[in-house]
């Protein structure tokens, strides 16, 4: 969603230019083989996404989260939401 947003805002050398600069300001998690088989065990969930982005969080042990979809994240997460 994020990306279809900037889309419709941003021509394609400044969403990579935003894309960049936000890299720059945090730290990124990244997905591996362990992540995506755990998200696949987890019967909890229903989208796919949503559980990974909840195993990340767990393996790099965020102090927050920011997601547009607060409800389907915040009774699952370990962080503070924003």
């Amino acid at each position: 969603m994020t990306i279809w947003i900037m889309k419709q805002s941003w021509q394609r050398t400044e969403r990579r230019n935003i894309l960049k600069d936000i890299c720059r300001l945090f730290d990124v998690e990244g997905i591996d083989r362990l992540k995506v088989l755990q998200t696949l065990d987890n019967t909890d969930f229903k989208d796919f996404e949503y559980c990974l982005q909840m195993q990340c969080e767990k393996f790099f042990q965020a102090d927050y989260i920011v997601s547009r979809n607060l409800e389907d994240l915040s009774c699952r997460s370990e962080s503070n939401m924003l």
